[in-house]
């Protein structure tokens, strides 16, 4: 316009107006579809689980399957729709249960969309070792893994590796009963080679964990001392070699807790 000045008239407001109400419609239709969806799928039985078949374990079936209820979330959907229905179970990953299902050492969920069915395969842990308290007060099983998974009473004898806990604390099941991987990794090879080597270990004691040092009581008699923190260099070969440097009968504790050096007495 002349002079300077600015029209506000708008020559399409009709346009805009169009516009603006088929953006919302399809706004309100792609809401009332989504949400009919979501509605088929939390209430059509197709949807529905028929039944949770478990096997391999001796936990019961309701036991298991309430624990995995609890373990799984399947994301927001999956919240949203409810684990007794069958995309819960397809869009949840493989559970961790072991603090709820202490027992079991392996778990695999495998869910059938058309048959209607969620099937659990298990496996128990089994004995390696028992962990007990400091004179016997409790004790604990610990499956090869070293995560103790039930109690037991005490025992006696040399069928059964039992491991004196010093440390006043208490142990939790479905967790490990040594606070580091990198220290169960060493204790669990040492006790290998000595055990594949003709040193049969009948017992073990940890000391407070504040000194990192573990104790090994052979069949023989003799005491041999380690570190959490270490496995001896070349130990089997350094096991084979002691025999022919001492005479094993006559020594009653044999030190391998500093690394490249042994003292016995």
């Amino acid at each position: 316009m002349r002079n300077g000045y600015q029209s506000d008239f708008d020559p399409h407001p009709r346009r805009r107006r169009r516009l603006f109400w088929l953006t919302f419609g399809a706004g309100v239709l792609v809401i009332a579809a989504v949400g009919g969806i979501f509605y088929a799928l939390r209430t059509l039985t197709w949807f529905k689980v028929a039944n949770f078949e478990v096997t391999g374990t001796s936990v019961p079936t309701s036991d298991v399957v309430s624990a995995l209820k609890i373990s799984r979330s399947g994301g927001r959907l999956g919240a949203l729709l409810g684990p007794d229905n069958t995309l819960f179970w397809q869009l949840a990953g493989q559970p961790n249960v072991a603090l709820l299902l202490p027992l079991i050492g392996h778990l695999n969920v495998q869910p059938n969309l058309f048959s209607r069915t969620v099937k659990v395969s298990a496996t128990d842990r089994t004995l390696w070792a028992i962990v007990c308290e400091s004179g016997g007060a409790s004790c604990y099983a610990v499956d090869p893994s070293g995560v103790v998974f039930s109690r037991v009473p005490d025992t006696e004898g040399v069928l059964i590796l039992k491991i004196t806990d010093t440390n006043n604390r208490n142990l939790i099941l479905g967790e490990p009963f040594l606070p580091s991987a990198d220290w169960l990794q060493n204790f669990t090879a040492v006790l290998n080679v000595l055990n594949t080597s003709g040193y049969p270990v009948a017992s073990v004691t940890l000391d407070d964990f504040g000194t990192r040092q573990w104790h090994a009581l052979l069949a023989s008699g003799i005491t041999m001392d380690f570190s959490f923190d270490f496995a001896p260099a070349d130990f089997r070969s350094v096991l084979s070699e002691l025999k022919t440097q001492v005479n094993i009968l006559k020594i009653k504790e044999v030190d391998f807790s500093v690394p490249q050096r042994i003292y016995y007495k």
